[in-house]
């Protein structure tokens, strides 16, 4: 079934910011969308969907800024919450990036924090998906330094509870909504700073700074 999601806050649409850049790992110049960086409103909505604890907040505590969100949380075995945003108005423009990139920092290392998008499609049938499918993948914390998070596209697979419906493979520039969940078990604050849709993924120069992303078991 569909996890039901709770919306909280307000919604307001944000301007398109592309930025070419160098990354600070090599040389190579990349466009970089801004999703959001946390500075102007809360309109990220969140669902605790059984879990003990959740909360999903705009906080005092950016990476070389204000403002970052927080997601705090303490699952239990069934529970699957959920950090939501759904105000995209530059994801056409994601057709040719790479993936996902942000600055994060937690209080725990090796905490599984799962990436899910959903993607408008008009060849799913599941009638609990709403026309939608839904795409995760995994990333581990690294402690509380902040460090940079990656999600190539390519990494994100078809969530299982929709079966054989819908397509198999991502497009970025029809994604519709992103979720930051956790995994059964996890306990803990994680915080997100400077979301973007990036054209390419630098690579990082260290294996603890290298959050790689893995399949849901």
């Amino acid at each position: 079934m569909r996890r039901k999601l709770l919306k909280l806050g307000l919604l307001v649409l944000v301007g398109v910011l592309l930025i070419p850049t160098t990354s600070s790992f090599g040389q190579e110049q990349s466009v970089r969308i801004l999703i959001d960086d946390f500075e102007v409103i809360n309109d990220w909505w969140s669902y605790e969907a059984g879990s003990n604890y959740f909360g999903c907040q705009i906080t005092n505590s950016g990476y070389e800024s204000n403002n970052a969100l927080e997601i705090t949380f303490d699952v239990g075995k069934t529970g699957s919450p959920g950090c939501g945003y759904d105000q995209f108005i530059a994801n056409a423009f994601w057709t040719n990036t790479e993936g996902l990139e942000f600055n994060w920092r937690a209080n725990l290392s090796y905490m599984a924090i799962i990436v899910m998008v959903r993607m408008e499609d008009f060849t799913q049938t599941n009638p609990d998906a709403d026309g939608l499918t839904d795409f995760e993948a995994v990333v581990l914390t690294d402690g509380d330094t902040w460090s940079i998070g990656q999600v190539a596209w390519s990494d994100f697979v078809k969530s299982d509870w929709l079966g054989k419906s819908g397509v198999d493979v991502l497009d970025p520039s029809r994604i519709v909504t992103m979720i930051f969940s956790v995994a059964e078990w996890e306990r803990g604050t994680v915080w997100i700073d400077n979301l973007y849709a990036v054209e390419h993924l630098p690579e990082v120069a260290n294996d603890l700074s290298n959050i790689t992303p893995v399949e849901i078991p």
